[in-house]
């Protein structure tokens, strides 16, 4: 006879059933991260050893030393809970130097630690998420790296730093300084034949001292290509520290649609963020520090439907029309794939200028004859623009009728205007520091989308400018040299 226990009733029954179900996978899943393995290598036969050999959750831990004239390829696949990870013994102490590169395919992988400096990339790239047979890696993360003087010695040979392939990787809290040659620091690459909608996030990096290259091609960060323009990449690049990058006008040069740059500290360089091309991207909550640093900029504007919003433009040098806080520029009149697209429904709001050389272009034509397609249906509200020393804050519109210009407040040598009337002084000043911050009371309609201030603190009284709390300015936290990049890497002088 065969006797079977009962659990006294079927809800008891159900929750002993739970109840070993999660002890059940609680002991699965750390049997698997008891299984983890590490692997110590000490030069390139055991590292592509340990490359064919890694499971989820396993670790690669490469020795302190030199790594000279190596081809690293971390080809493997971890799961979302368990990444394979490819790491320093110590951090800083694992040196990748002479002609060498690293890259990674697969998915869910990470690589930390490692120090790129004194010599120059095998390829075209020092640090590429594709290997050469042309597999992408995707959901990997490249954090607290550094790469400094990784340089070709004929400067005109094009290498790239890190170049981005596949989908949903991560750039963080890594450190790149002083890249003389030509081609971007960093860039995002769309392969149209796979797919756009890349969700890359490019965040917390220090981006340090790139000298002008004196030609196209000095960028720190290129987002796609301008043949793949009408793609989208979904790309964040967000709360890095850009500290004399001077490579180029272009700091940030998007060329691609839907991706957002936001909370960046741009501290005097000598260029700015480019929509060059790409259609609804989004620059909101950032700080371009200038401190009237020659050929510094803001955002430069082409093609449609984009957001410029929260920012803080201060002391910004750039007094043309290519070179504005704010420039839009005029189109081709018939453009073709890589010429200018006309600007059209862009939105300017809520953004402060505090003494910039010239606040906006409206599209001024100016040396190029070919650009006569002015600007069209552009959004300009709630802005304050600070502007003491100067009678004018903008380039004359050629078209006023195709510009709405509301909520504006002006602050010039010999007039404050608002709404392009007359008013007395209702500026005040608050410091924190860092900058003294001009700030008014006046109060603004504002879009939908400004949910909230440059600071993230929810609008609820709707004051024009950046700054919806004026009294936070001394809470302010910006991207810096202590919060950004590898904390076991900093350069001898910062700010």
């Amino acid at each position: 006879m065969i006797f079977f226990k009962t659990c006294g009733s079927i809800a008891h029954c159900k929750r002993n059933t739970f109840i070993k179900g999660v002890l059940i996978s609680f002991l699965l899943f750390n049997s698997q991260i008891i299984l983890a393995k590490d692997y110590y290598v000490a030069n390139l036969p055991q590292f592509n050893k340990a490359v064919t050999s890694v499971k989820a959750g396993d670790q690669i831990i490469m020795a302190e030393g030199r790594w000279e004239n190596v081809k690293l390829i971390f080809k493997a696949n971890g799961d979302k809970n368990q990444l394979i990870q490819l790491r320093a013994a110590i951090p800083s102490k694992t040196i990748i130097c002479g002609k060498s590169s690293l890259q990674l395919s697969g998915s869910y992988l990470k690589v930390s630690d490692l120090l790129f400096t004194s010599g120059e990339p095998i390829g075209k790239n020092a640090i590429e998420f594709k290997d050469d047979g042309g597999n992408y890696a995707s959901y990997s993360v490249l954090s607290n790296c550094a790469i400094v003087d990784f340089n070709n010695p004929d400067k005109k040979i094009r290498k790239q730093w890190v170049d981005l392939y596949g989908r949903y990787n991560t750039v963080e809290y890594c450190y790149f300084e002083g890249k003389t040659d030509l081609g971007v620091v960093l860039s995002v690459e769309i392969d149209a034949d796979k797919g756009d909608k890349n969700f890359h996030s490019i965040n917390h990096n220090y981006f340090a001292k790139r000298l002008p290259y004196n030609d196209n091609g000095g960028e720190i960060i290129r987002i796609a290509r301008g043949e793949v323009q009408m793609l989208s990449s979904n790309t964040l690049v967000e709360d890095n520290y850009f500290e004399h990058c001077d490579g180029e006008n272009e700091i940030i040069s998007v060329k691609s649609s839907d991706n957002i740059i936001r909370g960046n500290n741009f501290y005097e360089c000598a260029g700015g963020v480019s929509l060059r091309h790409g259609e609804r991207n989004i620059v909101y909550g950032n700080y371009f520090l200038a401190n009237n640093k020659e050929e510094s900029s803001g955002v430069k504007i082409h093609f449609i439907g984009h957001k410029v919003y929260n920012n803080l433009f201060y002391k910004v040098a750039g007094n043309t029309a290519y070179t504005a806080s704010i420039a839009l520029i005029a189109g081709h009149l018939n453009p073709t794939l890589l010429q200018n697209e006309p600007v059209k429904d862009v939105e300017i709001a809520n953004n402060t200028f505090v003494n910039c050389a010239l606040p906006f272009n409206f599209g001024t034509i100016q040396a190029d004859k070919a650009l006569v397609v002015l600007p069209k249906q552009i959004n300009v509200c709630n802005n304050l623009i600070y502007s003491p020393k100067s009678e004018e804050w903008s380039t004359p519109p050629q078209d006023i009728s195709k510009l709405f210009i509301i909520n504006n407040l002006v602050v010039l040598e010999s007039k404050i205007l608002f709404n392009d009337k007359i008013i007395l002084n209702p500026v005040f000043n608050k410091s924190n520091g860092l900058f003294n911050l001009p700030y008014s009371r006046l109060i603004g309609k504002l879009p939908t989308y400004v949910e909230k201030d440059i600071l993230q603190i929810p609008r609820k009284q709707g004051l024009i400018g950046a700054f919806e709390y004026p009294e936070k300015i001394e809470e302010v936290k910006l991207p810096n040299a202590d919060n950004c990049g590898p904390q076991w890497y900093k350069p001898k002088t910062t700010n």
